[in-house]
């Protein structure tokens, strides 16, 4: 699997994320914070069956509750 560059997902983290996936019979849920607390504005991810993707900028991690990510603009890319 390293040839797909899969490895490191395996354990649970890529790109210096950390993620964590939750689950019941009728809901999910997953969280994706720093590997490092050094950084000085540190950004979680949080997600759901919803499909929203939520971030939290600080020492709290993103929750259901955390805003929205917004969207990157076409000129963006």
């Amino acid at each position: 699997m390293a040839e797909l560059g899969l490895s490191d997902n395996a354990g649970g983290e890529k790109h210096g994320y950390r993620f964590t996936l939750a689950g019941t019979l009728s809901a999910y849920s997953i969280s994706a914070v720093p590997v490092t607390s050094d950084q000085a504005h540190p950004r979680t991810f949080f997600s759901d069956q919803s499909l929203v993707i939520r971030e939290s900028y600080g020492k709290a991690a993103a929750t259901v509750n955390s805003p929205t990510v917004r969207t990157v603009s076409a000129n963006y890319r």
